[in-house]
């Protein structure tokens, strides 16, 4: 398994319903105008983030899509998209 952090846009508050068993944790962001940006410019406002943990990033790119909003899926630093060593 691999875990995938999908940022997500404004109008998605929950991941789909057929991901429940794949995310790990999911948050809200408070509103973009209460952020405080430090040494650079804001980029896109995020409203939220899904912490998936799925067999691979075409699972995620499914969810992340399933979504119907803008959603950036990044893997995790500690996470490879390779094969397995195994």
């Amino acid at each position: 398994m691999t875990k995938f952090l999908l940022l997500h846009a404004r109008g998605a508050a929950a991941p789909p319903a057929d991901a429940a068993g794949e995310v790990l944790d999911a948050q809200r962001l408070s509103d973009p105008s209460l952020a405080v940006v430090v040494g650079g410019e804001a980029g896109a406002p995020v409203a939220g983030y899904w912490l998936v943990d799925v067999d691979s990033l075409e699972r995620a790119l499914e969810i992340a899509a399933a979504a119907g909003v803008a959603v950036e899926v990044r893997p995790l630093m500690s996470e490879r998209l390779g094969p397995s060593a195994d």
